[in-house]
Parts: structure tokens; C-alpha cells; sequence
């Protein structure tokens, strides 16, 4: 058991819901957040069980999606890098330009 009541129950009911289409996601928390200028900022915090639901999903698109990438691309995929990024171009552009 987690501070948020996150159990094994929980996931059990997710593995139930998910597949039939019928999890829905809690209601997001308001919080205001004060600005330099006096001013306030609204912003949504989502629950943390919304999260480790979005969280399953995004790896699950990742996996779905990651064939349809180019060799060359690089920005926000897992496992690539800056790092990786010069590496490339360093296997890819002649020497000397």
C-alpha cells in the first residue's frame, strides 16, 4: 500500500476496466500558482493513479509508433539522445566539411 491507497487492488481493477473501455480519468485539482508580476496562474494536478494510467499508455503508444521513425530522428524518443544525435551526423557527413 502507497500513501495515495495505490495497491494491488487497484491494478486488478485496472487490468478489468481498461480492456473493456471503461476507465475514466478522475477529475484534475486546481491549484493557483502565483506569478512574479502579482498576478495568478491556474494549473491542473492530475491524480496519481490518472498518472500511472497515462503513464502504461504512453509506453504502450512508444512501442506501437517507434517503427514509423527515421533513422535520423532523435527528439524525445527513448533511448536517443543529443549524444546520439552528433554520433549520427558524425557517421553520416564526410570529413572535411
Amino acid at each position: 500500500m502507497t500513501l495515495d491507497g495505490t495497491n494491488l487492488d487497484f491494478f486488478q481493477k485496472l487490468s478489468i476496466l481498461i480492456p473493456k473501455g471503461r476507465f475514466s480519468f478522475g477529475p484534475t485539482r486546481k491549484v493557483d500558482i502565483p506569478k512574479r508580476n502579482g498576478g495568478i496562474r491556474p494549473l491542473g494536478i492530475a491524480d496519481s493513479r490518472d498518472k500511472i494510467v497515462q503513464k502504461g499508455m504512453a509506453v504502450i503508444l512508444e512501442q506501437l509508433s517507434e517503427h514509423r521513425f527515421h533513422e535520423c530522428s532523435f527528439g524525445s524518443r527513448r533511448g536517443k539522445s543529443t549524444h546520439d544525435a552528433l554520433a549520427y551526423i558524425k557517421r553520416k557527413v564526410p570529413s572535411g566539411m
